[in-house]
């Protein structure tokens, strides 16, 4: 299990949890009794459904509905968690979660309307929290969207296409040609699939791929822009503040908040 750093409920009773779990941690099969979103703020994990294994880092969001059983192995450096759990009875909307299976997003939408609850949650106090968190947290949920996507479990062409999209050196074309399709089959079919084209997919990954180093360490800017494959840091900073809303060093300090000691007595 993780542990909690922060615990807040909203006056219609969503909990809001900031959880920690260390390297190596390993969650065995479970469910929640409640609709849920989680932003992996750092860190890394796999979670395994049967709906497909999944891999998540910093700026990762999932939604799932009450009853999806999952496990989940914490990679080596542990992860940092925000997870909303909406009040008894009530479900996502059909906007946030559009099919009823667990459904990721990464470096998306749902990532940056999700970063901007902390700014708030960190000057939350105990005498303003339930009624101000609770329109705050329901204005966030009910503004989610996530990219539409199958149902049906991606063919196996589609999930090592979805791996080889890591290696940026190979082109589309390229990989179309790998599988035997045309490129423009590839994307519509790429896009059908996972919500997203595979260019935009794989800037994402370049963002996370940042997000990953420039958490985990204070190396110079910079350092990590060409790291993760950007042309200079300008390029990263663009490109980090459109799907976060915030700069590289924004980031950071959203990313490494363990909840104020005022919030912390709202439990």
């Amino acid at each position: 299990m993780g542990r909690i750093l922060w615990h807040a409920h909203t006056r219609s009773k969503c909990e809001l949890r900031l959880i920690e779990y260390a390297p190596g941690t390993r969650q065995p099969a479970h469910a929640h009794d409640r609709d849920s979103v989680t932003v992996v703020l750092r860190g890394d994990l796999v979670e395994g459904s049967e709906y497909g294994e999944e891999h998540a880092s910093a700026l990762s969001v999932v939604a799932k509905p009450a009853g999806v059983e999952h496990e989940n192995v914490f990679g080596s450096s542990g992860a940092r968690t925000l997870q909303i759990e909406l009040s008894r009875g009530r479900r996502l909307t059909t906007t946030a979660m559009p099919r009823a299976s667990t459904h990721w997003d990464h470096a998306g939408p749902a990532c940056r309307a999700l970063l901007r609850l902390i700014p708030f949650l960190d000057r939350t106090t105990p005498q303003t929290a339930e009624s101000a968190l609770d329109e705050l947290v329901h204005r966030t949920l009910a503004g989610l969207t996530f990219a539409s996507a199958s149902d049906v479990p991606p063919p196996p062409w589609l999930i090592q296409l979805r791996l080889a999209l890591e290696q940026e050196s190979t082109s589309i074309a390229a990989l179309a040609k790998c599988f035997g399709v045309h490129p423009v089959y590839l994307a519509r079919r790429f896009r059908a699939q996972f919500g997203v084209s595979p260019v935009a997919y794989r800037a994402r990954l370049r963002v996370q791929r940042a997000a990953r180093t420039l958490l985990a360490a204070d190396d110079p800017l910079v350092t990590v822009a060409l790291d993760a494959g950007y042309y200079d840091q300008p390029h990263m900073n663009r490109q980090i503040r459109a799907a976060t809303g915030l700069t590289p060093r924004g980031l950071r300090r959203v990313s490494g908040w363990i909840g104020t000691p005022s919030a912390r007595g709202l439990s």
